[in-house]
């Protein structure tokens, strides 16, 4: 199985990839700091690079069972690369888009007003994407997870066929919360 956790730029998908993480899926051999994203798949993704996102999910799929990586951007190519994911899961995060909008307002130095088009505009053209998509998906919203972290937790193991060790559901818990000091230092992806 190969799970994706993607979302609007700045929804939760590095929480949702920390969570993956805890709970025992590979999610990355060289993982991007705070933002938690695997490095491999981000330069293919950047670079539209699909030959080489190919051969990385056939050497994926041989070291490992289950496997996952956390990329806002791929959520325009999912219809399109679908295809090299062995037995793919989708979890796509939903966020506030006022918060968003204030992230980047922060982080890029936008306008709020421009930051909360340009997400209104993202949240628009990926859910086109997600609905021409084949996978399974699993929409989670931020904010839900944020007031139900067990309950999250447990979503998105069931969902992802994961074994819920107790230390693992522990850590995955402790991994849901807002404003990780990290997360924030860092401009995101």
């Amino acid at each position: 199985m190969t799970i994706v956790a993607t979302g609007v730029g700045r929804s939760g998908t590095t929480m949702v990839s920390r969570i993956l993480g805890e709970l025992g899926v590979f999610m990355g051999a060289s993982l991007t700091g705070p933002t938690h994203e695997d490095a491999e798949v981000k330069q293919c993704v950047k670079t539209s690079d699909e030959e080489r996102f190919a051969r990385l999910c056939r050497l994926r799929d041989a070291g490992h069972d289950v496997w996952g990586f956390k990329n806002p951007g791929f959520r325009d190519l999912l219809p399109l690369w679908e295809k090299h994911l062995r037995n793919p899961r989708v979890i796509f995060i939903f966020r506030d888009i006022l918060a968003i909008a204030m992230r980047n307002h922060l982080a890029l130095d936008m306008d709020v007003l421009e930051a909360l088009g340009l997400a209104t505009r993202s949240y628009d053209k990926a859910l086109r994407r997600l609905s021409e998509s084949q996978c399974p998906a699993l929409l989670l919203s931020y904010e839900k997870c944020l007031a139900a972290p067990d309950e999250a937790v447990q979503r998105i193991g069931e969902f992802c066929g994961v074994s819920l060790s107790a230390a693992g559901v522990a850590a995955a818990t402790a991994a849901i919360r807002n404003g990780d000091p990290r997360y924030l230092a860092s401009d995101g992806p």
